[in-house]
């Protein structure tokens, strides 16, 4: 009887995918350490903002911080990471792609520190999928929250 062949482990494997206030690599030895997780994104604009800001035709730029790590497993060589997002109106942009080299071990890999800058005119949620190689490995959720700031009342301007 011939030896049943064992199945891989596949991959690349997603190891973390996380929004966050930022990220710092060590110098020394490379670690990673992911600062403020976050779930949410709030905005709060002037209120001397123009009324039409943001709109449709006056979009608001929205930073953030998405950090990506995966392990290579049984899938050296090359992978494309594409990231997409998509707004509580259901349209979808690609924000990031990128195709690298993993290496050989099965516990190297890659890790990406993705500035983002997304261009929106309402929050709500929104909603980041990431894929290697075209296959989705992250769905994550990320509400943004536009607010005006409020106008000093005459009660509080002036000494009283």
């Amino acid at each position: 009887m011939a030896k049943k062949a064992k199945p891989g482990k596949g991959g690349p494997h997603l190891a973390a995918a996380v929004f966050c206030d930022d990220t710092i690599q060590d110098r020394d030895d490379g670690t990673i350490s992911v600062i403020r997780i976050i779930d949410q994104i709030a905005v709060l604009l002037p209120p001397d903002a123009p009324p039409d800001f943001p709109s449709k035709a006056n979009r608001i730029t929205v930073s953030g911080k998405l950090f990506l790590a995966f392990k290579t497993g049984d899938s050296t060589g090359s992978h494309t990471v594409r990231c997409v997002m998509e707004s509580p109106s259901g349209r979808k942009a690609v924000v990031f792609e990128r195709t690298l080299d993993f290496s050989p071990q099965p516990n190297g890999g890659s890790n990406f520190h993705i500035d983002l800058r997304v261009k929106v005119y309402k929050g709500g949620l929104f909603w980041m999928y990431v894929y290697v190689d075209r296959k989705r490995l992250a769905l994550m959720p990320i509400v943004i929250k536009i607010e005006r700031g409020k106008q000093p009342s005459e009660a509080s301007v002036g000494g009283g």
